[in-house]
């Protein structure tokens, strides 16, 4: 796997006109606490760079300064093999070959508008974000372009990793998760239809990117690869612009949907499961217990909690929810637990012996009686139901439901057991 340098994480700014070299800078300090350093002329650029070169990540640079007007301060950033992004006052096809013609350079934009240095802004952030995303590789040495991709992908500060043949992935694919597979070539890895299927069975997730480089005459066997659960294709002789900006794409889209299934699945207030995803995951988890395990459902409810509503607020009310939910977590970790509602939580575990659920009941009960005045101003309590029985999820939560209430009607703050 080759590493990038996670610990550069300053941005360097050149441009010799000053207004939008600051807007740069305010509108980047906006999005980042991280150090950026602002440079108007070359030899400025030059000294702060002998000096400061390693802590530098990401450089966004104007293309032709007074001191430097032929793009010289390009060739000192490749010298440090510095990722850099190009402004430029006019955009041109001649000026684009000039500037992609280094390496180093990943994106290029013409400052004519606030809108294009906010892009700009968006663009740095994003580059810099790749050091927390890992691109698998899939590309066979014998490849033409195998090794000027591979400095591609790390150019733009992406953890690379490279595989070699379909099974070495669909191996490590179990044990990690990157956030996006490139294939490069269709001819030399036979069978990608299984492969991509595999990968999205294993993630548990169809919309996990997976792309492959195409030749002009591999379009059609991409194509249908696409209506087999391949994400998205590029041919090989695309720009390194469209390659990167669908890599981006894909990658980005991909975050917003996992952005979207946690939102759907997390309580908003407590981070912990919420009723509809705690239902569906401990339903597949009951039906896996196997001997000698056998499962349990615990019903808990906050003691009269209508009542620090009513006296501390509704803040405190949802402190008091969140304060719960986190010893709950730490409890059962391991175990499947919700928050059903309200004041109202759920947990479903696999135990060899009856004594251990109690206990473990018993281990929060007396947490958050004791724990909750250190947090409060007041003590509070929970009552809690504990079931090991039931042929569904929905009738040991009944059976546990049922064990709450005399729990209740004993006088609170203990736990009763229902067998039936």
């Amino acid at each position: 796997m080759a590493l990038t340098d996670v610990t550069k994480n300053a941005f360097l700014i050149i441009d010799d006109q000053k207004s939008i070299a600051f807007f740069l800078r305010e509108e980047l300090a906006r999005k980042t606490k991280a150090p950026i350093y602002l440079c108007h002329t070359y030899q400025d650029a030059k000294k702060l760079l002998a000096e400061k070169a390693d802590e530098i990540s990401v450089a966004v640079c104007d293309l032709n300064l007074e001191d430097a007007p032929n793009g010289e301060t390009l060739d000192l950033l490749a010298e440090h093999t510095i990722t850099t992004i190009v402004l430029s006052g006019s955009y041109s096809e001649q000026t684009r070959q000039r500037v992609y013609a280094h390496k180093n350079v990943v994106d290029y934009v013409n400052k004519d508008t606030p809108a294009s240095i906010r892009y700009a802004v968006h663009s740095i952030l994003q580059i810099r974000h790749n050091v927390r995303r890992e691109v698998w590789l899939l590309s066979h040495e014998n490849a033409s372009n195998h090794r000027r991709l591979f400095k591609q992908i790390q150019q733009r500060l992406f953890q690379v990793r490279l595989f070699n043949e379909p099974k070495e992935i669909l191996e490590e694919i179990k044990h990690s998760e990157p956030d996006f597979i490139l294939i490069n070539g269709i001819s030399l890895f036979p069978d990608l239809t299984n492969f991509t299927y595999e990968v999205h069975e294993i993630i548990d997730n169809p919309n996990f990117p997976v792309m492959v480089l195409a030749t002009e005459t591999e379009e059609s066997t991409a194509i249908k690869l696409m209506k087999h659960g391949l994400n998205d294709f590029c041919r090989t002789t695309a720009s390194n612009e469209e390659l990167f900006a669908r890599i981006r794409q894909n990658i980005l889209q991909t975050e917003n949907m996992r952005k979207i299934r946690r939102i759907s699945q997390e309580d908003f207030l407590t981070g912990i499961p919420n009723r509809r995803y705690f239902l569906e995951f401990a339903q597949k988890r009951m039906q896996e217990v196997k001997e000698p395990f056998f499962f349990f459902v615990a019903m808990i409810d906050i003691d009269h909690f209508k009542s620090i509503n009513d006296q501390y607020g509704h803040p405190v009310g949802d402190e008091a929810i969140q304060f719960t939910s986190k010893l709950i977590a730490e409890v059962f970790d391991g175990q499947v637990f919700g928050r059903l509602g309200g004041e109202e939580f759920c947990v479903l575990g696999e135990v060899k012996d009856a004594a251990d659920a109690e206990a473990l009941c018993e281990k929060l009960r007396t947490r958050i009686e004791t724990e909750s005045t250190t947090h409060f101003e007041f003590s509070f309590t929970v009552s809690q139901g504990l079931t090991f029985s039931g042929s569904s999820l929905t009738q040991a939560i009944l059976s546990a439901d049922k064990a709450l209430y005399q729990a209740k009607e004993g006088g609170r703050n203990q736990t009763r057991v229902s067998f039936f």
